[in-house]
């Protein structure tokens, strides 16, 4: 690669670095999370104080904890390994421009993988959270659920909460996909 076309590179990388660690989606994300968190939860303390204590209460909640938790400790790994990737800058002043640039789309692609993560964890928390939000609802407003019930409405739920989420975040990880995988084509066109 010549010169001048190093020098763009670096300078579009640049660019989509301080486009993305300027961006708040993290914060975005984080927010859609507690929301339905809060949601939920409320909808279970509602159901508490309407019906008493219920077993399938207590079970919603450990669920609603278990991706909570499942989400913070797989975001925990992402910017772990987007973490090794942050030494880029060392390079900087380096004579060789094409290591530089590497590193520096390495640590692009790496924040992209992160993004990936977080928007998949999302879907997933939604998929299997608001179905229980919207059974919490039903019983709620309606007269209740009986226990022969509860399986086809849950399931009913669980089939639209997935059309809807999966579609509602595709184009968003479609994206990010797509400039992950336009930054890794140009990375190994710089190790040819």
């Amino acid at each position: 690669m010549d010169h001048k076309s190093l020098k763009h590179l670096e300078e579009k990388s640049l660019a989509i670095i301080k486009s993305e660690t300027q961006s708040n989606d993290s914060n975005s994300v984080t927010s859609a999370m507690i929301l339905l968190a809060i949601l939920l939860f409320i909808s279970i303390l509602s159901l508490y104080i309407k019906n008493g204590y219920s077993m399938r209460l207590i079970v919603f909640l450990v669920l609603m904890l278990v991706t909570f938790m499942i989400y913070k400790a797989m975001m925990r790994s992402a910017y772990a390994e987007h973490a090794t990737h942050a030494n880029y800058m060392d390079l900087a002043s380096s004579e060789d421009k094409v290591h530089f640039i590497g590193a520096m789309l390495e640590y692009i692609s790496s924040g992209y993988g992160v993004k990936l993560r977080r928007l998949g964890l999302l879907k997933w928390f939604y998929i299997l959270n608001f179905p229980l939000f919207l059974v919490n609802m039903k019983e709620l407003i309606g007269e209740g659920i009986p226990d022969s019930g509860f399986v086809p409405i849950f399931l009913s739920a669980a089939v639209f909460s997935f059309i809807i989420w999966s579609l509602f975040f595709y184009f968003e990880i479609s994206e990010y996909k797509g400039n992950r995988m336009e930054v890794d084509a140009i990375i190994s066109d710089l190790r040819l």
